[in-house]
Order: structure tokens, then C-alpha cells, then sequence
């Protein structure tokens, strides 16, 4: 005796599910009448929470770009003042004006404004080192407000 096989057509295999899940929408206990807006309120209520955590992540990368660029420069700098010889507080001598040409150059090249201010000064005595203050104003993009960065490097001076 042969068994007789169980074919189901696509059209009854789709009608099949389509049964159930009209039969689980329709439940009285998956959606109520009183429910109809509340993920529009919900919507509501979420998107200034979005918005604003997505303008605080953009500001905040902004903010920290430009402090890692200065950070950036101040080390260039007190490095590259801390290996020249002669240097001294003297902002006329030619050393000065060399070094301070430097920075000036590292600024055009990390891109920073043009009114960002830097200050040089060797130490002398037991702690021989060159210390190199640079201070960037910062004006976020989508805030009205503005912040300075302002970054200090002591480099150890190489010459005595």
C-alpha cells in the first residue's frame, strides 16, 4: 500500500500564514483602541533627545580636533626650540624670530586660525627647558558660543 503524499500548494501555504497573522493583529490583546498615537508621541519626544546628542558628538569632535591640532603644535614647536642653540628670551634676537617662524609655519599647516596666539620663554638653572603656550580660539559650528584651547609644553632645553 502506498502512502499518499501531503503537497501543499504556494497559494495554500500563503493563505495558511496569512490566516495567523491576521488572527494574531486582530487580538484584542496585541493592540487596544487607546494606543493608536502613541509611537508618534513617543517619536515626539525622542527626536530633540537625538538631535541634540548628535549636534554634542559633532561639536565635541570639532572641539577635540582643534585641540589635538594645537596640542600638536606646541610640541612641534618646543621641540624644534628646545634643539636650537642660543636661544633667549629676547624677542629680537634672530633665533627667536627663526623659532616663532616655525610655529607661524605649523599653524598654516594644521590649519588653525590666524588668531592663534603662542608664547615662548626658556627657563634657565636647574631646570633648563623651553616653555611654548599656545592658546587657539574655538567657535563651534552649530552652538552659539565659542571656547579657547589653550595648550603648555616644557620641553627640556638641549643646549646649556
Amino acid at each position: 500500500m502506498r502512502s499518499k503524499k501531503c503537497v501543499w500548494t504556494s497559494v495554500e501555504v500563503v493563505g495558511f500564514f496569512q490566516v495567523i497573522i491576521m488572527k494574531v493583529f486582530q487580538s484584542s490583546s496585541y493592540r487596544r483602541d487607546d494606543e493608536t498615537g502613541t509611537a508618534l508621541i513617543e517619536l515626539a519626544l525622542c527626536i530633540p533627545l537625538l538631535v541634540t546628542m548628535f549636534v554634542g558628538i559633532f561639536e565635541l569632535s570639532s572641539w577635540l580636533n582643534q585641540y589635538l591640532a594645537v596640542s600638536r603644535l606646541a610640541y612641534e614647536g618646543a621641540r624644534y626650540a628646545s634643539t636650537v642653540p642660543a636661544l633667549q628670551d629676547n624677542s629680537e634676537s634672530s633665533t627667536v624670530r627663526d623659532v616663532m617662524n616655525r610655529i607661524e609655519h605649523l599653524k598654516v599647516q594644521y590649519s588653525l586660525p590666524a588668531t592663534t596666539t603662542s608664547q615662548l620663554t626658556r627657563t634657565e638653572g636647574v631646570e633648563n627647558s623651553v616653555l611654548l603656550t599656545v592658546s587657539a580660539p574655538h567657535q563651534f559650528t552649530l552652538l552659539p558660543m565659542s571656547s579657547t584651547v589653550n595648550v603648555k609644553v616644557k620641553m627640556a632645553y638641549l643646549y646649556r
